[in-house]
């Protein structure tokens, strides 16, 4: 993906270990929370791109956030981004040189659509990663 923001639990083996049998089901939570997190992320980009942002000539950009959840447990994470190379100077802003192979100089203002909507579900994200690792460990 050409812009993606990732969800990860980081820490070392120790502590994962000292878990035993609620390592299990605190891991399967964990995804769970992981998952939902990353289709929240990418709804909510997709309604910034909808309500806020772009005006939408192709819907490629709008059409293209999409989320990947790597589930291995408590070492799981996910991404969730689009593969469409021109999103970044939609969101950080910048100037095209040679815009429509013509030399015009095209200056793009920065759209956020990303961080704010990452920055609004933060303590959400939180939230639910927590609560899954809490649940995770009453399960055990």
């Amino acid at each position: 993906m050409v812009a993606n923001l990732r969800l990860a639990i980081a820490g070392d083996d120790e502590w994962k270990d000292s878990l035993g049998k609620a390592r299990g089901k605190m891991g399967k939570e964990l995804e769970a929370a992981i998952e939902r997190k990353l289709i929240a992320i990418e709804g909510g980009v997709k309604k910034k791109y909808d309500n806020e942002v772009l005006r939408r000539r192709t819907s490629t950009l709008f059409r293209s956030p999409s989320h990947r959840l790597v589930a291995h447990g408590l070492d799981s994470y996910g991404e969730v981004g689009t593969p469409i190379e021109y999103a970044p100077i939609h969101e950080f802003g910048g100037v095209i040189e040679d815009g429509f192979g013509r030399g015009i100089r095209i200056e793009i203002p920065a759209r956020p659509v990303w961080g704010p909507t990452f920055d609004e579900l933060r303590g959400e994200i939180l939230r639910d990663i927590f609560f899954a690792i809490g649940k995770g460990l009453d399960a055990a």
